[in-house]
């Protein structure tokens, strides 16, 4: 059964997901920090991500998405508890599993 098939993305897959991306880019920072510089190699590769992304959930779930990753700092798997997030007086997506959550919860998962 592809994930898809449901409403959202099963947490277990989404998280598998955000590991990989996060893999990759430790991955290239290591590389960078030796001299090789992989953005050209990598940009075909991060475009692809990009469109599949935008298949898989709305423009304000890709947002949401772009915000924990790079500006929380979940692509680096060390969450920052001083940036954060409020909806109706309520701390949101304080961690990978709470933003999965969120997207779910407001239908941010294209319906297929």
């Amino acid at each position: 059964m592809y994930y898809y098939d449901k409403i959202s993305m099963e947490y277990v897959k989404f998280k598998a997901f955000v590991d990989c991306l996060s893999d990759m880019t430790e991955r290239n920072r290591k590389a960078y920090k030796i001299g090789v510089d992989l953005i050209d190699y990598t940009e075909s590769y991060d475009k692809a991500v990009t469109i599949l992304l935008e298949e898989i959930l709305t423009p304000e779930g890709n947002d949401w998405l772009s915000w924990f990753l790079y500006e929380k700092g979940g692509i680096e798997g060390k969450v920052r508890k001083d940036m954060k997030a409020w909806d109706n007086e309520k701390e949101i997506c304080k961690n990978l599993k709470g933003l999965h959550q969120y997207l779910v919860d407001n239908s941010y998962f294209r319906n297929k």
